[in-house]
């Protein structure tokens, strides 16, 4: 019975090893596990869509005008506010078409393989 004990202690001893040196080498071209799986630094931090900020502007529709600001925040949310309620719409049918076309010329380019065309050189050699 100690045997077994013995034995059970040396394969999680062994297998704590693997883990450790897993997490901590990088592989090929990729960075260490543990700095890809790291919740703060890792692939489930956003980047900021471009155009973090805000931005104001007079919007002019049908001989109607109004004052509007748009913000987009880091996390990618954007938030509208307008003097009228129709230029709130207005806007925010026109930002939802606007990130649909960038979605799906991202898309049109990831199917026909052509990525690097959109984000850089630097896909190529990874895809390789």
């Amino acid at each position: 019975m100690a045997k077994f004990i013995y034995v059970k202690l040396g394969l999680s001893v062994v297998g704590l090893v693997l883990v450790i040196v897993l997490v901590s080498v990088p592989i090929s071209v990729m960075a260490p596990l543990g700095q890809v799986l790291n919740p703060g630094t890792g692939v489930w931090v956003n980047v900021p869509p471009p155009g973090v900020g805000c931005y104001s502007g007079v919007l002019t529709v049908n001989g109607g005008s109004a004052a509007i600001v748009v913000c987009v925040t880091p996390d990618g949310f954007v938030r509208i506010a307008s003097n009228e309620t129709w230029a709130v719409f207005y806007e925010q049918g026109y930002l939802t078409a606007e990130y649909r076309l960038a979605q799906m010329y991202f898309m049109a380019m990831m199917t026909m393989g052509n990525l690097s065309s959109i984000v850089g050189p630097s896909v190529r050699i990874l895809a390789h």
